[in-house]
């Protein structure tokens, strides 16, 4: 009798542990479940303002429109990986304050936020290189005002918001700002404030 006694518990230790790892498969398949019925959505990002700004009465010859032609994003439910990419060369390139030549990549992270059906709230964290600056007006006064643009070269984090207003279910209207922090040609360790200067119309597939 003694003997059962102490064979009994190590009987149902197999069956311990299986419950566990039911357990365990089910909460696994739970996950699965909801990242696969999570919605996918590929939006693809143009910046319209160098069109628009050909039509804007008293146009200057140079127009800085932002770092950024094209972005692309790719959701699963609220969040995204995303890359963007702009890029203009002039005969000039790089060596005038007036020049907007530039080439500009980042490759990140968004989560949006829902306001309404039609309003959304963005934030992103990227890797931000850039080679001319950031396609923005450059300060004219000296010393000039920290945090505006006053280098030609930089790679760093870049922390944005932006806000998107939907047309269509399919169509949406957008633009953010960003705050760049990394690197700079003239300085070891720098900051930038990129404004919205680019308006983006997007699709979305």
């Amino acid at each position: 009798m003694k003997l059962l006694k102490y064979i009994f518990p190590l009987l149902l230790i197999p069956f311990f542990f299986s419950d566990l790892s039911a357990q365990k498969e089910k909460k696994t398949s739970a996950k699965d479940s909801l990242r696969l019925t999570l919605p996918k959505e590929k939006q693809f990002h143009m910046n319209m303002t160098p069109l628009l700004v050909k039509f804007v009465p008293f146009n200057r010859e140079t127009s800085f429109t932002g770092p950024y032609n094209f972005m692309y994003k790719s959701f699963r439910g609220d969040k995204a990986f995303r890359l963007a990419l702009g890029a203009k060369l002039n005969s000039d390139a790089f060596n005038s304050n007036d020049d907007d030549s530039h080439i500009n990549l980042r490759i990140g992270y968004e989560k949006r936020h829902e306001l309404s059906p039609r309003w959304r709230i963005n934030r992103g964290i990227d890797w931000v290189g850039t080679l001319g600056g950031f396609n923005v007006p450059r300060p004219v006064t000296t010393p000039s005002f920290p945090g505006f643009q006053t280098f030609t070269a930089g790679f760093g984090a870049g922390f944005s918001l932006g806000i998107e207003y939907r047309i269509h279910p399919k169509i949406s209207i957008s633009t953010e700002s960003m705050l760049f922090l990394g690197l700079q040609a003239n300085t070891v360790l720098g900051f930038t404030v990129v404004p919205p200067l680019g308006l983006f119309i997007s699709a979305n597939l």
